[in-house]
């Protein structure tokens, strides 16, 4: 990985480029990008191309349900956030509005999440999973759950146990990055940093 820095009408920016290739990957402020080139190293690139293999797979397993992946995406959030506005839903998955409503739309007429009056606002709506979205996204998760037991099933005990506890430590430590998810619904329990550190 190399360096170039370039200034201008913006101010000072750092092109990094491959060895051997002459494309830019990544181009932003110096002072950014100083940090990045830094601490970035290629343990770090291999950790982060291995979370993105793993998440790629699991969003490549069949999906043996009447609703397409995105809608299913929608359909958790849903179920994670409780009662919420459309509005509220599309800023939690920073998605636009018309992109949610369409799959709201689609969730509805299939039965899996159903449309109340607001209680503060007369003029708006809310959504909520059905219990008929409840058990497709419990087929769903349990599937999902099915297929990574099957892929760690000969690994010994204690580096299952550690898989778990080290891909919670991250997801709280991403959040501290990124800031955190709204609060989940009654049910679903959240992992935080405290209980990580005592498992």
């Amino acid at each position: 990985m190399t360096g170039e820095a370039s200034v201008g009408q913006a101010g000072a920016w750092v092109r990094i480029r491959r060895p051997g290739t002459g494309v830019d990957f990544r181009s932003c402020p110096v002072h950014t990008c100083m940090v990045q080139a830094t601490v970035c190293t290629t343990e770090d690139d291999e950790l982060s191309g291995a979370l993105y293999a793993v998440v790629l797979r699991l969003s490549r397993l069949p999906v043996d349900e009447p609703v397409d992946k995105a809608g299913l995406a929608v359909l958790h959030e849903t179920r994670r956030l409780g009662m919420v506005r459309p509005s509220d839903l599309a800023a939690q998955m920073r998605l636009d509005l018309s992109t949610i409503s369409r799959h709201l739309r689609s969730l509805e007429q299939q039965g899996m999440v159903a449309r109340t009056a607001d209680p503060d606002d007369a003029r708006a709506q809310r959504i909520a999973i059905t219990a008929r979205g409840v058990d497709v996204l419990a087929r769903l998760m349990d599937h999902r759950a099915a297929t990574i037991r099957d892929a760690v099933a000969h690994w010994p005990e204690v580096d299952r146990d550690a898989l778990g506890r080290l891909l919670r430590r991250l997801s709280d430590d991403l959040c501290d990055l990124t800031g955190p998810l709204a609060p989940a619904t009654a049910g679903e329990p959240v992992r935080t940093k405290e209980m990580t550190e005592k498992s």
